[in-house]
């Protein structure tokens, strides 16, 4: 049977107070069934059953968006599990073993700078993505080192297989994103996206790539689940966007 160490502190966190018993039992549970890296693959039937309650699965991402990170289109990575674990000295064999794990995943760079909680709102090294220093708020002070987790709205985006037009959407968003408040934006517009056609239930083949999205993620702030009983919206299919619309 595996031993992990429990983060006495957590119920002092905002964070975790928040979240519902069910989504509660869910972050205990992938924490409990991980890796020795901190990995989970995702089968929220299993989630469901073992809560007690059903799990969903745009739900759990808007949830925990910020302490996971896709490494698979079956799996996540638990952010800060490796150094809350392990500690920080690569020496450690276990630490060792479970960055040779982590290794495996071309997407990730994981390296190690700060003590972390396991449920803290802090930002890891491991997903800060774009850094913006010096941006100016409504009172023309500054902000310095906001970070845009870019990661946190590909988590979100319904169809994240294979890394497809990650690079490319991650571009787009880092020439257009300045603010904090646009992000929020950006954010609320994938969470849109997401319960439309989960509503809808779209079959993948006719959601749009990560990158082509990026191109217009605007024109979903106002469009939300509640509109996918009566309006009808034009897809295309999979082979015919990788023909055309996606060598944008």
């Amino acid at each position: 049977m595996a031993k992990r160490f429990f983060d006495s502190e957590k119920f002092n966190d905002p964070w975790y107070r928040k979240l519902t018993p069910k989504y509660k039992c869910a972050w205990e549970y992938i924490l409990s069934t991980c890796d020795i890296a901190g990995i989970y693959k995702l089968d929220f039937g299993l989630m469901s059953f073992c809560v007690g309650e059903g799990i969903d699965e745009i739900e759990f991402f808007r949830n925990f968006s910020e302490r996971i990170k896709k490494v698979d289109f079956d799996k996540i990575l638990i952010i800060k599990y490796i150094d809350f674990q392990y500690g920080f000295n690569d020496k450690y064999n276990a630490r060792a073993s479970a960055l040779k794990i982590i290794d495996k995943y071309n997407n990730l760079n994981y390296k190690a700078e700060t003590q972390p909680s396991l449920t803290d709102g802090s930002i890891d090294p491991l997903v800060k993505v774009i850094v913006k220093d010096n941006i100016k708020d409504k009172d023309n002070t500054k902000k310095d080192n906001i970070i845009l987790d870019y990661n946190i709205i590909y988590n979100i985006y319904p169809r994240c297989r294979r890394n497809h037009g990650k690079s490319k959407a991650f571009a787009k968003f880092e020439k257009t994103i300045k603010t904090e408040e646009q992000f929020e934006d950006l954010k609320k517009a994938a969470l849109n996206f997401a319960e439309y056609h989960k509503v809808k239930n779209t079959d993948a083949s006719y959601i749009s790539h990560f990158s082509t999205w990026a191109n217009n993620w605007k024109d979903w702030l106002d469009i939300t689940a509640k509109d996918a009983e009566s309006e009808q919206f034009g897809l295309i299919s999979e082979t015919e966007e990788e023909n055309g619309q996606d060598n944008i």
